[in-house]
């Protein structure tokens, strides 16, 4: 398994970005080609010292190749 992770810091208008977030990045990021398993956490703790990451978004797929050839499809340039 290949997981890749999105790490936000808290962003300036909360509401706007959960509002992007769920009505239109979820919905594109679910489309990626070889999506496997997709989730979230929140308020997730750093390293020692550092302010907690507002949210944590983890994406999984079979190996390597099929993260790589998600991340150049349509979907994947659509995400980024």
């Amino acid at each position: 398994m290949t997981r890749f992770l999105m790490l936000y810091n808290k962003p300036d208008d909360v509401h706007t970005f959960e509002h992007h977030y769920q009505e239109t990045h979820i919905p594109l990021a679910k489309k990626l080609p070889g999506l496997q398993r997709y989730t979230i956490s929140r308020n997730v703790l750093p390293v020692p010292g550092g302010e907690p990451y507002y949210l944590v978004a983890e994406l999984d797929w079979d190996d390597p190749a099929a993260l790589q050839r998600a991340l150049q499809s349509p979907e994947g340039q659509a995400t980024a």
